[in-house]
């Protein structure tokens, strides 16, 4: 296995330790085990003037049971967001870029 075989598969487990960084969040409607890269304010959307806000999430795609496209919404701890990018992120593990509009 290499090192970043073994950096993945150790990611995928991080997200399951009970006393790891991972927080529970309500994906989906579905109570998930994820990392979030905090949001933030990052842009202004040139159609409508409005800041969009960003985060990637991180979580098993079992977990999921499905993976997102481009455009999807996705509710993440009772706020509209919206899938900018679905990234494979190693074994198990998939990586949400999402955006909203800040407000």
């Amino acid at each position: 296995m290499s090192l970043q075989d073994q950096i993945l598969a150790d990611f995928s487990a991080t997200l399951t330790d009970p006393d790891g960084p991972a927080q529970v969040a309500a994906v989906a409607g579905k109570d998930i085990r994820v990392i979030i890269d905090q949001p933030g304010i990052t842009s202004t959307d040139p159609r409508t003037g409005l800041m969009i806000c960003r985060m990637d999430l991180y979580l098993r795609t079992d977990d999921l049971g499905y993976r997102p496209l481009a455009g999807a919404e996705v509710e993440v701890a009772g706020t509209t967001w919206y899938v900018e990018h679905p990234y494979p992120h190693g074994p198990g593990v998939t990586r949400l870029a999402l955006y909203r509009h800040a407000g």
